[in-house]
């Protein structure tokens, strides 16, 4: 359940808190004065790919985070 990049052998995992997040998936948190959370992007390489077979180099991804407060 990765980001798509524009290296099909890689994509990006997604984590909130050390929870893995997917599209679609919603979190509540909430925030009593000042808070902080951990978001974190890491590269991970496709299911069943050859790491000898990734290519090298600069790849692009992207995605679109939606906060809300209520």
């Amino acid at each position: 359940n990765a980001i798509q990049s524009s290296n099909k052998n890689v994509g990006i995992a997604t984590t909130f808190n050390g929870r893995a997040i997917t599209n679609g998936t919603t979190m509540n948190m909430a925030v009593n004065g000042s808070s902080s959370a951990n978001l974190t992007f890491t590269p991970v390489r496709g299911a069943g790919s050859d790491p000898s077979n990734i290519a090298t180099g600069a790849f692009t991804a992207s995605t679109t985070l939606i906060v809300t407060q209520q």
